[in-house]
């Protein structure tokens, strides 16, 4: 890591603001150079490390996150940062895994499934939701950095499953919820709740299948 650059424990977008000094670059070398951070792979507001390059950043190298969070995906628009670079970069950094086994036992509720192949950088899948890590600009000067910089941020998107399909024979076993978050929903429950939308109350929610 080259002089100059900095870290910043457990921040989240939410009002962050940069200030930068003098100008030091940052070069990762492939297969040798990784980035491990604490983050709360969550909604906006999300807190997690992140590397800060008051230059630019060339390269590659391999971010491995250990997961804080205790809740399920959730629509996350604002973007939780991984790195900064106030210079010029391209694809710097990418998604190497997530880290925390409390977050590796398949088919629990709190499984995040490394997607190497999603996205430009990798991402991480969240029960219905999914965390590409993209490079934003926008973002990025918003919370005061120049034009030519930009952040490596996970943002939160809903997931092909989140999408409404209607369950054939009310087995459904999620939906999405108003708030953006997966909810449970037992099968007797959704044939309860189609029964009463085709009854006329149009208050009850109809059931929802994951697709995929």
């Amino acid at each position: 890591m080259s002089l100059g650059t900095t870290s910043v424990t457990g921040a989240s977008d939410l009002n962050y603001k940069y200030v930068f000094g003098p100008s030091y670059n940052y070069v990762g070398t492939a297969g040798q150079s990784f980035l491990g951070l604490d983050t709360n792979i969550g909604g906006p507001g999300s807190a997690s490390d992140r590397l800060i390059v008051s230059g630019t950043a060339a390269g590659k190298t391999a971010i491995n996150l250990w997961d804080t969070s205790a809740g399920p995906g959730t629509l996350n628009l604002t973007g939780i940062t991984l790195a900064a670079v106030n210079g010029a970069s391209s694809n710097a950094f990418f998604l190497n895994g997530q880290t925390n086994p409390a977050h590796q036992v398949v088919g629990s509720p709190q499984f995040d499934e490394y997607e190497p192949a999603v996205g430009p950088m990798g991402a991480i899948k969240k029960g219905l939701f999914f965390y590409p890590l993209l490079q934003d600009t926008p973002g990025f000067v918003a919370q005061g950095g120049s034009g030519a910089g930009s952040r490596y941020a996970l943002f939160g998107l809903p997931d092909i499953e989140a999408f409404p399909a209607r369950h054939p024979d009310h087995g459904c076993s999620e939906h999405l919820g108003p708030d953006g978050v997966g909810v449970a929903r037992p099968a007797g429950l959704c044939a309860q709740l189609d029964a009463a939308k085709r009854a006329g109350d149009q208050r009850r929610g109809e059931c929802w299948r994951r697709r995929g």
